[in-house]
């Protein structure tokens, strides 16, 4: 399982837009799916920290970082799931923050991604069955 970064306007649009979209506290992680490369599937990753949310910088690094960690860590406790979820793209956004970086950690951010992240996983495994 690969993870990459996200890149392009046009790739990050079609995600948002085509994607299903999962929330667990301040976490929103919009997912879409692809077609299966067998091994070796790529996942591609996308983080957003709006500047409304969290005007300062340094918070918004911080919170970037740890969902980075966050999702990293998710995907590759739970890659047998995701290689059967043909899950090709993952975005997460997040709604809030502290008003000092010191104050978050990623025992703070981690269980919110991991909870929608599961959410997810289990919605489009439910979709694969079906279709």
């Amino acid at each position: 399982m690969v993870i990459q970064p996200l890149k392009g306007v046009n790739a990050f649009r079609t995600a948002v837009k085509s994607g299903r979209q999962f929330s667990a506290g301040p976490a929103r992680i919009t997912v879409a799916s692809t077609s299966l490369n067998g091994i070796g599937q790529i996942i591609r990753v996308a983080v957003i920290v709006g500047k409304r949310s969290c005007p300062k910088a340094v918070v918004r690094v911080r919170i970037r970082r740890l969902l980075r960690s966050a999702v990293r860590d998710v995907i590759t406790k739970h890659q047998d799931r995701f290689r059967k979820s043909a899950i090709g793209t993952v975005v997460v956004a997040w709604r809030s923050a502290p008003a000092s970086a010191s104050l978050i950690h990623l025992c703070n951010v981690e269980p919110y991604v991991k909870d929608a992240m599961l959410q997810s996983l289990n919605s489009m495994h439910s979709v694969r069955e079906e279709a």
